[in-house]
């Protein structure tokens, strides 16, 4: 069953060819973590699931999947009649929340950027190729000695990350970006370090407000027993010229 935002039409989904053994349905897996979680579940068979989730003037499920669609009683276009104001005219935002201060700790802020070739985690195991690439300006990367595919790992106050360092000219010096939608599994899940966080106006999830550090590894399987490298941001090396060392290869986690 399926909608789209200002589309007044509701079609019914059907099945293209047979999943691969082991896929499991959005409801299965609904099942399966309640079950876990020990919380009741309110309806006990996938066709009840979508019967309940049918809006108000919608056709009954039997017959909406007889027909593949129907078209619903809902506006054309969208908010025809004006808004919630006096005026009935839309407002922008005219003032935006301060950011959150940078902590030195953790100088840089994380992006998890959509990947091309992907939707979210929809990744085959096989097509996890090579370590996860961050993406950091080459001023504050070479100011430590580090270039492109050096291994490195991206820290923040909730976990890490490793990956393979790629010089970015076009990314802003106080930013670190990686691809999201990998998997934990293959090392390449990026909620391992970011912070679950709420915004301040509509209860998103705030996915850029993550704050992290960078630290050189000398390989992905192996840590220096000596320490690791910290990545500064804003591309001004640590004082005097010389290359912070953390003393705990887990520092930060």
């Amino acid at each position: 069953m399926v909608a789209s935002y200002w589309q007044n039409q509701l079609g019914a989904a059907r099945r293209v060819v047979k999943p691969p053994e082991g896929c499991r349905t959005d409801f299965e897996v609904m099942l399966e973590v309640a079950r876990r979680l020990d919380r009741p579940v309110p309806h006990e068979t996938l066709d009840a699931w979508l019967e309940a989730g049918l809006p108000q003037g919608a056709p009954s499920l039997t017959e909406l999947r007889a027909r593949g669609w129907a078209r619903m009683p809902w506006p054309a276009v969208a908010w025809a009649g004006g808004f919630a104001h006096p005026d009935s005219r839309f407002r922008l935002l005219d003032t935006l929340s301060p950011p959150d201060p940078v902590d030195p700790e953790y100088p840089l802020r994380l992006l998890t950027s959509v990947r091309r070739g992907a939707l979210h985690s929809q990744i085959l195991p096989e097509e996890h190729t090579g370590p996860l690439p961050v993406r950091v300006n080459p001023a504050p990367a070479r100011a430590i000695g580090l270039d492109d595919g050096a291994p490195v790992r991206v820290v923040s106050r909730q976990g890490q990350l490793k990956g393979i360092l790629r010089l970015d000219p076009c990314l802003h010096p106080e930013l670190v970006a990686c691809p999201r939608g990998g998997w934990l599994e293959h090392d390449q899940g990026v909620n391992a370090a970011t912070q679950a966080v709420l915004t301040d106006m509509g209860e998103c999830a705030a996915f850029y407000a993550t704050q992290v550090r960078v630290e050189h590894l000398l390989s992905i399987q192996a840590e220096s027993p000596q320490g690791t490298r910290v990545l500064p941001a804003r591309g001004h090396p640590p004082a005097g010229g010389e290359i912070s060392v953390t003393s705990s290869p887990s520092a930060g986690t």
